[in-house]
């Protein structure tokens, strides 16, 4: 999402440079109703990424000492086990003197930001936290905002964790989490 927002801001900034586009406006007008555009919102328009039908995030995980200040867990009917281009979207390379946290894609060739599963009886997301200079990684979410029609369980090395009882977790080894959610 980061770098979808980078982008945008780039494409405008092009846009506003070989149009001159401080507060230039463009007037539409149809038979009901008549519609003023500065280029920057037309161009913003154009660039906005179409968010597929029926996206829904499940459930943003907030990330300290990470290099993304957070992930989403989300599923979709049009997910499959790879990177999907409109439905996923792909964790930025981490900064310098930072852990590093994502996502993993079920085919486990790609970092993902946002990783959309398809929904099913039983839905299973993969949390990689790289630990940094012994900086401990906090992993964090609101259990009051956890939808109702899933069970969220989280393993962490060999203890399970019912999402809906705590409300964070912490990393102090790199380390996989296994992110599961039973449909009730």
């Amino acid at each position: 999402m980061i770098l979808k927002k980078l982008s945008i801001c780039a494409i405008i900034s092009t846009a506003c440079l070989f149009s001159a586009c401080s507060n230039e406006t463009e007037e539409t007008t149809t038979p009901e109703t008549t519609t003023t555009e500065t280029t920057v919102e037309k161009v913003v328009k154009e660039v906005e990424p179409k968010v597929e039908e029926k996206q829904e995030d499940l459930v943003t995980l907030h990330i300290k000492n990470g290099h993304l200040s957070k992930v989403i867990l989300a599923i979709n009917e049009k997910a499959t086990d790879g990177y999907d281009k409109k439905l996923d979207d792909m964790a930025p390379p981490p900064g310098m003197e930072t852990g590093y946290t994502a996502l993993v894609s079920p085919d486990k060739q790609m970092y993902l930001y946002r990783d959309s599963r398809k929904p099913g009886k039983e839905i299973e997301w993969i949390f990689y936290g790289k630990v940094h200079k012994e900086k401990v990684i906090t992993v964090s979410w609101d259990k009051e905002k956890l939808p109702a029609d899933y069970s969220f369980d989280l393993v962490q090395g060999d203890k399970t964790i019912k999402m809906d009882q705590v409300d964070s977790i912490q990393i102090d080894k790199t380390d996989a989490i296994i992110i599961t959610a039973v449909k009730k």
